[in-house]
């Protein structure tokens, strides 16, 4: 039986590795989708700074969309925006602003419970926003990339997405800047 999952989800950083492990170790990756996406450029080429990919702004999110007894899916959403006048320290909220240049994508990931018993909707909640971002993350590096190229701009280098450890800043993983 399919359930929607409309509860919130934990963010990045409060994200438990054992309900994670729970379920990363019953899973199986089935597919993902690039399932929406959004472009948007109008900054003047010529006065683009070449490092211009060093003052991106970016935020990722992800949640369990449907959960159905042997299989669940997830939305990975991605976005990075850039203002051409303003340094990141200037950006207090950078949600409601349109940029100069605007990258969103989400990704529809859907993965088979090979052992459902014991894995809770909270557990897939955790799993979502920490494993379902990790799979998802190459796909959106590529779709970054090749987006920011064809707008004619030194191309953008989204990181390699980096598990958080004894020692990792915290803002390193709540934001997707280079």
């Amino acid at each position: 039986m399919a359930s929607e999952q409309t509860e919130e989800h934990p963010a990045f950083h409060e994200v438990d590795p054992t309900k994670v492990g729970r379920v990363a170790t019953r899973v199986r990756l089935r597919s993902i989708r690039l399932v929406q996406a959004n472009a948007l450029f109008k900054a003047d080429p010529k006065m683009l700074d070449p490092g211009w990919g060093e003052r991106v702004q970016g935020t990722f999110d992800a949640g369990v969309e449907v959960r159905e007894d042997d299989h669940f899916e997830v939305i990975a959403f991605f976005t990075i925006k850039y203002w051409a006048d303003r340094d990141g320290s200037q950006i207090e909220s950078a949600e409601d602003e349109f940029g100069d240049i605007e990258v969103e994508a989400a990704f529809k990931l859907s993965y088979e419970l090979v052992d459902p018993q014991g894995v809770s909707d909270d557990d897939l909640k955790h799993f979502a926003v920490y494993n379902a971002t990790f799979n998802a993350w190459p796909y959106w590096r590529e779709y970054a990339q090749s987006t920011t190229q064809r707008f004619g701009v030194p191309t953008l280098l989204i990181p390699l997405f980096v598990f958080p450890g004894p020692g990792t800043p915290k803002a390193r993983h709540d934001e997707t800047s280079p």
